[in-house]
């Protein structure tokens, strides 16, 4: 864990911990990989080892009884001050494959592609 989040942790009060958390959003995304004998639980524990900063604030925040919220569009806090704009739960898990440590992914559009469709859906609102 980072000496600044443990600082945080240690002298402050903490509400809630926004942080995205990949390994929770694994199920049926086996079939998106070219490897046929990827399943998806050797994604998840991929993705857990890959983002060791990640889980070890998820691990503090959960001894600590620290609320976790994954940051997906139309979130607020509590005094809704916050909100947050992006990204849609859907479009978060669609880049998983695409994810660094991930197996090779079947051929899907890639990320440029995906903005420049996502940006011309926002145009069309």
């Amino acid at each position: 864990m980072s000496a600044a989040f443990s600082i945080i942790v240690t002298n402050c009060q903490i509400g809630s911990l926004w942080v995205h958390r990949p390994w929770n959003h694994t199920q049926d995304i086996a079939k998106m990989f070219v490897n046929g004998r990827v399943t998806d639980m050797s994604v998840r524990e991929t993705l857990r080892k890959s983002l060791d900063e990640a889980r070890s604030l998820e691990n503090v925040a959960v001894a600590k009884a620290i609320r976790i919220a994954e940051p997906f569009t139309g979130l607020t806090d509590v005094t809704n001050h916050v909100l947050v704009l992006g990204p849609t739960k859907q479009y978060h898990e669609s880049l998983l494959p695409e994810f660094r440590c991930t197996p090779e992914a079947k051929r899907q559009p890639g990320l440029l592609q995906k903005v420049v469709a996502g940006a011309g859906e926002v145009i069309k609102s």
